[in-house]
């Protein structure tokens, strides 16, 4: 598609209409799910997002039989209009002394255990802003690719473009509710305990496996919080954040000192885009002081 007009005049029919309509599609996952039961505003996408192609001078889309996928370059121009577009929001809003809207992904678990119970202090810290919470499996490659403004993440290798900031270590115990717990002692026997296996964190459960030991499996579920409420009904035992013990009533569960858990220790980071962060400074303040926050949190 490039030619000599579309790389003499590189922003010759752009327009923040067509760039919306992109993002819209973009974010669906094709021009059906954009605008269903619509045909005339899915053949109005198509053609703004043809123009849009025409205008950067490279295919932003492919068809991959009846669905439309992105290119490679599509996928570097959906993160760049993304963030041009979250920035250009940000800035509108500042100048209107309205709060700065930004995101935050995580798993279920640190935003259940860690995120939520210190969160009203950063946001009391500065009213400028309005936070939404996602749960999310991939954060750190989500803020990457300008899904997301800002995800806690495992400790990674630094990335150019990425800023990271170090919260703490999010450590585990096995919790059982004391009758079972009582039961368990006389014999500390791991296979006496009906253990919980959450199925959304297989890397998590294989590591027990291999640095505690096998457990008896009597229950899966998907997460650690629905794990916990299995805890509180007084018949499993399940590993858990050890900040999970805010769940439970006084002596009402006991978490069990066994060898080899410190091995499954999580290092966490608190991360957004460099970039980002320079063109939203309501941003800037709120990530330092965020981090601050839950580093408080994770001590």
């Amino acid at each position: 598609m490039t030619d000599e007009s579309s790389v003499g005049r590189p922003f010759a029919g752009l327009s923040f209409e067509r760039i919306e309509s992109f993002l819209a599609v973009a974010d669906a996952g094709g021009i059906a799910k954009a605008a269903p039961g619509n045909p005339s505003r899915q053949s109005q996408l198509s053609r703004q997002i043809r123009e849009l192609g025409e205008a950067l001078g490279f295919e932003l889309t492919a068809r991959r039989g009846r669905n439309v996928e992105l290119t490679p370059d599509g996928l570097r121009v959906q993160a760049l209009f993304r963030e041009l577009s979250s920035s250009l929001d940000a800035m509108k809003r500042e100048r209107a002394s309205a709060p700065v809207r930004l995101t935050l992904a995580a798993g279920d678990s640190v935003l259940r255990w860690v995120v939520l119970p210190s969160l009203h202090q950063a946001l009391a810290d500065d009213g400028r802003v309005e936070l939404s919470l996602s749960a999310v499996t991939q954060g750190y490659v989500s803020v990457r690719d300008g899904v997301f403004d800002m995800a806690i993440s495992k400790a990674r290798k630094r990335e150019d473009g990425m800023k990271r900031a170090r919260i703490g270590t999010l450590r585990y115990a096995l919790f059982a509710p004391r009758a079972i717990y009582k039961r368990w002692a006389a014999r500390r026997a791991l296979g006496d305990l009906p253990f919980v296996c959450v199925t959304g964190a297989p890397d998590l459960m294989q590591a027990f496996e291999e640095r505690v030991g096998a457990p008896r499996v009597a229950l899966r579920c998907e997460t650690f919080p629905q794990a916990a409420l299995a805890v509180r009904s007084g018949h499993y035992a399940a590993l858990l954040p050890a900040l999970a013990a805010q769940e439970f009533s006084s002596g009402s569960t006991v978490a069990l000192e066994l060898d080899g858990l410190t091995a499954l220790d999580l290092p966490l980071v608190l991360v957004a885009r460099e970039r980002r962060l320079e063109a939203v400074p309501a941003f800037a303040v709120f990530f330092d002081a965020l981090a601050k926050r839950l580093a408080s949190a994770l001590s």
